[in-house]
């Protein structure tokens, strides 16, 4: 029989009745155990019907069809009292129903749904769901569409003749969540009946003898006495929690070994730091060197750089002004399956007017500038019917953008500083822009591709550097073009005009 002792965070939980309970804890710390035996309290919990039984219908979430079977599932059936009922079910979503007899005479009812859900299309799959509460397990592997959906469901059966809805309220756990992310936001910045709980770290980052970090086993991790294995040579009575702080230590040694500190750092630690997925475009780029402490304001009647990514329907841009010898980023725009017109009349103009209406300005552009394919208009032109100037005498070189952008890096007088309000930009350079380690192996050891991921951090990299490249002349791998390139480009900047 399963034997299940809370831990003190699990204790917590689920004593709360909050309307959104979120558990964040390291890898192997029994939240996906205590979030199903919430699920079978709250079942517990339901008011009885007439009839004597306690109805509800339960609404379990994960990202992927394959994790909703392999482990979700098996969380609950390792809860849930096996002669009582069973999840089955061949394809998504599966159904579990449960009949549970109750010292009071009482029965509980509960079904169980799971689905498999992702992105904002997969949220259609449950518009005719009605279900008393829901628990999404992983939640760092959903979007935020997919949790402002579930809410839509939730507290909706039974109906008041049936006992009615004793807590209707989403259950949610996770690792660590991605710096910025959308989870992130929400644990740091909960609403008033929401509930945040961080369990401890399984690891503690502490500095070494030679300064160096040094990544040490929790004594106080939870669920230490269910982690682990006996291995040759163990007293019979060693101990439980000894075990379990060996099956941390081990994994934290190997992750270590592969050199993924992040990884650790992140997940075991529970610190908020990024995950590195690749190699960084640009490792000379620090938080601390590179970001203000602040968020940067513009300086009335001082010139702006607005550099822009205009192709596509991702168009972004980030707009620059140099502040006391430094090239300050100080906002950055982007849009979603938008054309370049919608994102200049209806995002870039009006930011212009509201926040820099007194500074010339310059644009600089992806010098494709291709025209559009229904009234064989520029971006150039647009921006220019706009009122402002635009370059495209500029290369297109992926290597000469990214060494434009490095050089500026690793220069006090004329280099980078990033206002915080430009997230996504920082959080591109700290992680999100990349190259990607290729499937290929071989006596050089690991492979990447020799150009950056395209993502939505790409965007926001792709203006910056066309603004970088403005800004120093547009240094070209061909030394011989730039005394020409400066000369064109001086022209371009007597043109300056202002948003008005």
């Amino acid at each position: 029989m399963f034997r299940y002792v809370p831990s003190p965070t699990g204790l917590a939980f689920h004593e709360s009745d909050k309307y959104v309970k979120m558990l964040c804890g390291p890898y192997g710390s029994g939240k996906s155990c205590c979030c199903a035996m919430d699920i079978l309290f709250y079942a517990c919990a339901q008011p009885a019907a007439p009839d004597g039984v306690r109805y509800s219908r339960v609404g379990v979430v994960r990202s992927s069809y394959p994790e909703l079977t392999s482990m979700t599932r098996k969380s609950l059936l390792e809860v849930l009292p096996p002669e009582c009922g069973d999840i089955t079910g061949a394809v998504a979503p599966l159904r579990g129903v449960y009949v549970i007899p109750l010292q009071d005479g009482t029965k509980v009812s509960l079904e169980l749904n799971l689905f498999a859900l992702k992105t904002p299309d997969d949220c259609s799959k449950i518009l005719s769901a009605n279900w008393t509460f829901a628990w999404i397990n992983e939640a760092t592997g959903v979007c935020q569409e997919v949790f402002a959906a579930v809410q839509t469901r939730i507290g909706r059966f039974p109906p008041q003749d049936f006992g009615g809805v004793n807590w209707g309220g989403v259950i949610m756990d996770f690792n660590q969540p991605a710096h910025g992310s959308w989870l992130d936001r929400y644990c740091k910045e909960p609403e008033p009946n929401w509930l945040v709980l961080r369990q401890p770290p399984a690891a503690l980052k502490i500095d070494g003898p030679d300064g160096r970090p040094v990544y040490e086993v929790n004594p106080n991790a939870e669920n230490l006495r269910n982690l682990g294995a006996r291995e040759e040579g163990d007293p019979d009575d060693f101990p439980a929690e000894q075990r379990g702080m060996r099956y941390y230590r081990n994994q934290i040694q190997s992750l270590l070994k592969a050199g993924r500190s992040d990884v650790v750092e992140n997940q075991y630690c529970m610190l908020d730091v990024p995950v590195v997925e690749g190699k960084p475009v640009f490792p000379s780029f620090s938080t601390e060197r590179h970001v203000a402490p602040n968020p940067l304001e513009p300086l009335m009647f001082h010139e702006i750089v607005v550099g822009m990514d205009q192709s596509g329907i991702h168009p972004a841009a980030v707009v620059l002004q140099n502040q006391n010898g430094k090239w300050c980023v100080l906002d950055e725009l982007y849009a979603e399956n938008e054309g370049f017109e919608n994102f200049l009349n209806g995002m870039l103009v009006p930011m212009l007017r509201s926040r820099y209406s007194t500074c010339p300005v310059t644009a600089a552009i992806d010098p494709s500038n291709q025209r559009d394919s229904w009234q064989g208009v520029t971006p150039r032109q647009r921006l220019e019917e706009a009122g402002i100037p635009a370059v495209t005498e500029i290369t297109n070189s992926p290597k000469a953008r990214i060494q434009a952008v490095d050089h500026m890096l690793n220069l006090e007088a004329g280099g980078l500083l990033v206002s915080p309000a430009c997230e996504n930009l920082i959080n591109g350079f700290t992680h999100e822009y990349r190259y990607r380690r290729m499937q290929a192996s071989g006596t050089l050891g690991a492979v990447y591709t020799p150009q950056p991921e395209k993502n939505d951090a790409s965007h926001y990299q792709d203006a910056l550097q066309y603004a970088c490249l403005l800004i120093q002349r547009g240094d070209m791998e061909d030394a011989g073009e730039i005394q020409d390139l400066a000369r064109r480009l001086s022209e371009k900047r007597r043109a300056l005009g202002r948003i008005v």
